[in-house]
């Protein structure tokens, strides 16, 4: 499994910048992320018997996959069809760690981005329609979930 999370940490931070310089999560980063993921994750459990774990990271993927979309078709919702599927992606990583992980990554999320989001309102470079990157926030989430 060590393969398929330093995948998500060296395309994850440019993932990050790009977010962060001009609000979108590029489809080939994030797919690569993904069926990157998904591959090595694969071959993890056929490598060491761990399909239990190999099912829960698909229907974590699945669950964050439809959690984060159906928060994008709120009225007024601040989240991009990009941070869908970076959220069904960080979900494939997290759930092979487990519900708690998975849990973990999802609700810490808004308190990562609070910090920037905060400094943005008071330095007034933002306003309350102004879009904020989500996507590193929820990089830095699943960071803390796998490391806690």
């Amino acid at each position: 499994m060590l393969p398929a999370f330093l995948l998500l940490a060296a395309l994850g931070v440019p993932l990050a910048a790009v977010d962060l310089r001009v609000l979108r999560l590029p489809d080939p980063l994030v797919g690569a992320v993904a069926g990157g993921g998904l591959a090595l994750l694969l071959l993890a459990a056929v490598a060491d018997p761990a399909f239990p774990a190999l099912g829960r990271a698909l229907l974590a993927a699945a669950l964050c996959g439809v959690g984060y979309l159906s928060l994008t078709l709120l009225p007024r919702s601040q989240l991009g069809f990009g941070d869908v599927k970076l959220g069904a992606a960080l979900g494939l990583y997290l759930g092979w760690l487990g519900w708690p992980t998975v849990v973990t990554g999802v609700l810490l999320a808004p308190l990562v981005n609070l910090p920037l989001v905060g400094v943005l309102l008071v330095t007034g470079r933002a306003g309350r329609r102004t879009p904020i990157p989500y996507g590193p926030a929820m990089l830095g989430a699943a960071i803390v979930a796998v490391v806690r």
